[in-house]
């Protein structure tokens, strides 16, 4: 976990405390820059995120 951005290290530690097991992260579930991976995982992230506990987002950080 020492590469990840520390947002994503506070996301994983946030979810842990709550007891939260899974946690979705798309910049590391989706293949940013292959566009197949992106129109498969698109058709997915209604339910992904409907199907959430909560959704995290960082609209700007530094990592």
């Amino acid at each position: 976990m020492e590469c990840l951005p520390q947002v994503i290290k506070d996301a994983c530690r946030g979810c842990s405390c709550v007891g939260v097991k899974y946690l979705w992260v798309d910049r590391l579930c989706i293949l940013q820059d292959r566009v197949d991976d992106w129109d498969t995982e698109a058709s997915r992230m209604a339910s992904v995120y409907g199907n959430g506990l909560c959704t995290i987002a960082c609209e700007l950080c530094r990592s």
